[in-house]
């Protein structure tokens, strides 16, 4: 019997947040969209993340102003996933990208350096 698109995303939908992350971002690990370079010095890549777009809205209008974070991965894969939920956020100390995670010590999905969350 066939895997039908309904049972993949039945499962997904089945998971926790962080458990759900982590398999998207398994699946799409090593999907790299474009790499081109710019004046023939400057290297441009582009590559899948996923996002947690935090905004509020009024009377059923968008307010002007959203958070946009990046979820970031465990640094060292040690701490165990938590049924849902991301209660760690910082901004990257090397390339200041907004992340969210639920691990204190994460790798910035941009810059692929170790961070830090609080």
């Amino acid at each position: 019997m066939a895997i039908t698109k309904k049972d993949v995303i039945d499962f997904i939908k089945s998971l926790g947040e962080a458990e759900a992350a982590e398999l998207c971002l398994e699946a799409f690990k090593h999907k790299r969209i474009e790499s081109h370079y710019e004046n023939g010095d400057f290297q441009i890549d582009d590559a899948y993340s996923l996002a947690i777009c935090t905004f509020g809205s009024n009377s059923g209008e968008v307010d002007e102003e959203a958070i946009i974070q990046l979820y970031a991965q465990s640094y060292d894969n040690t701490s165990p996933l938590p049924e849902d939920g991301f209660d760690q956020m910082g901004e990257c100390e090397f390339c200041k990208a907004e992340l969210i995670s639920y691990d204190k010590w994460v790798v910035c999905p941009i810059c692929k350096k170790q961070n830090g969350l609080t």
